[in-house]
């Protein structure tokens, strides 16, 4: 597991700061770490040194084989991996005295370098989507196509942190619109029932009322329903409600329901994200078909 951490797969959590589809380390670097411990135990003036260096290695690495709850490899086994430069660098230095094989390393580790560049460059910004705020950022381009034609309720766990990225990625923070966001945020503070106002959109953590004539945006898994009744009628009476989905970049799971549109239902719709190109995720160059056809999906079928 943790070999395959170090020099494979890197950190298995699927997170936002993690390129988990390549190693910490290069397949090289296994290659100079043996043998720049052959380098320091070989030679008189380093045997001693690289006694330390190994039983460090060990001894640093205690915290995360003791761990039973996490695999998140890279902090607790931070001074390990800081061990295991040194034994990189006297085996780089080894190799370095051979003509040869100075260029067989260097020629790897270049291949290595672009390996990891097109991971972290190319794959990353779309395999990590999820990771970060891009829901949000279909949310919030999905409210402003709305909210000209029809009042839209958005209900999430975090409110506040919705209504910022909806400010922020519809670029509504203008001189304009300070008075009313003052505003809401003031009247919202210390409310354990938020409602975040803007215009004809309204960000909140209550319960959803599917009763009201207007779009609901609801995130998949809220409730701020406060009795088992609630609860009840809201499941029953949402079962019985077409949807659509704002999906999950990764898997096109659920992570937005969207009851009573009135934008995407028009246009065909697809059942999963299929990114083509760079510019399916530039959304401020998308008319509202475009932007439905590729980031709204109908799962409708399967209810």
């Amino acid at each position: 597991m943790i070999l395959t951490a170090v020099f494979r797969y890197g950190e298995p959590n699927t997170s936002g700061f993690a390129v988990w589809t390549h190693g910490i380390f290069y397949l090289i670097d296994a290659v100079l770490i043996l043998l720049g411990i052959v380098a320091l135990l070989t030679k008189k003036k380093t045997h001693r040194a690289g006694i330390l260096i190994i039983l460090s290695i060990v001894v640093f690495s205690i915290p995360n084989l003791i761990n039973t709850m996490s695999q998140w490899h890279l902090p607790r086994t931070f001074l390990a991996y800081t061990m295991l430069l040194i034994l990189i660098s006297w085996g780089g230095w080894l190799v370095w005295q051979d003509k040869f094989w100075r260029w067989v390393v260097s020629g790897t580790y270049l291949i290595g370098i672009i390996y990891f560049s097109y991971q972290y460059f190319y794959c990353y910004p779309v395999t990590h989507l999820d990771a970060g705020t891009w829901d949000e950022r279909i949310v919030a381009t999905y409210a402003g196509f709305t909210q000209s034609k029809q009042e839209i309720w958005i209900y999430s766990d975090t409110p506040e942190m919705t209504f910022y990225n909806y400010l922020l990625y519809e670029n509504l923070i203008v001189k304009e619109n300070l008075a009313e966001i003052k505003n809401t945020v003031l009247f919202n503070q210390n409310q354990p029932i938020k409602h975040f106002t803007l215009d004809r959109i309204t960000i909140t953590n209550d319960c959803i009322d599917i009763t009201l004539n207007r779009v609901h945006a609801w995130e998949v898994g809220h409730s701020f329903c406060r009795t088992q009744a609630e609860v009840l009628i809201n499941k029953q009476e949402l079962a019985k409600l077409d949807r659509l989905t704002i999906p999950a970049v990764l898997d096109s799971g659920e992570a937005y329901r969207i009851y009573d549109d009135i934008i995407c239902q028009q246009y065909e719709l697809a059942q999963f994200v299929h990114l083509q190109q760079i510019n399916d995720l530039n959304l401020d160059e998308m008319n509202a078909q475009q932007f439905c056809q590729k980031w709204i999906t109908d799962l409708r079928e399967f209810n």
